[in-house]
């Protein structure tokens, strides 16, 4: 198990080996960095709330899916993964930003598919360079958040 914490959001995600993740809110918490034993200590009084519900299981079909459509839009083939040493840079490289884009879509598989796209699109007309997903993690999130307050944006209209 992986676990990402945001001290600017007060969420703290929990990635299961299965490919499943859990984001959730929390209160009163404390972060403990015992240099000496390499340990990060987190604790926090509770969980707020469930910002996901309350499970985004990725497929293996859907995680596959993600791969072969970033690889075909993108023409850069997916690593080799026989190793240990290629698996942990192809989980940190490729299957994590998947995982994350696909959160971030609600666990909307036609949804993520579009973003990879938006997110390839975007970084080709401004000449950037991909090299994996992690090269589109940060756009993506651009273009989420854009579209987010877009939609806050019309609303109130």
């Amino acid at each position: 198990m992986k676990y990402v914490i945001d001290t600017e959001k007060e969420t703290l995600t929990i990635f299961s080996d299965d490919g499943s993740a859990e984001v959730v809110a929390i209160d009163d918490f404390e972060i403990r960095a015992d240099a000496k034993h390499e340990v990060l200590t987190v604790t926090f009084a509770g969980v707020k709330r469930s910002l996901v519900d309350n499970k985004v299981v990725i497929k293996r079909a859907h995680l596959k899916k993600m791969v072969s459509f970033f690889s075909e839009e993108t023409h850069i083939p997916m690593p080799s993964t026989a190793s240990t040493r290629d698996a942990r840079s192809a989980s940190v490289r490729w299957f994590t930003p998947l995982r994350e884009l696909y959160i971030s879509c609600d666990g909307d598989l036609n949804e993520t598919l579009l973003l990879i796209r938006a997110s390839v699109t975007r970084m080709r007309e401004n000449k950037l360079t991909i090299s994996s997903p992690q090269s589109i993690r940060n756009v993506a999130i651009d273009i989420v958040a854009t579209k987010q307050t877009r939609s806050k944006v019309l609303s109130v209209w």
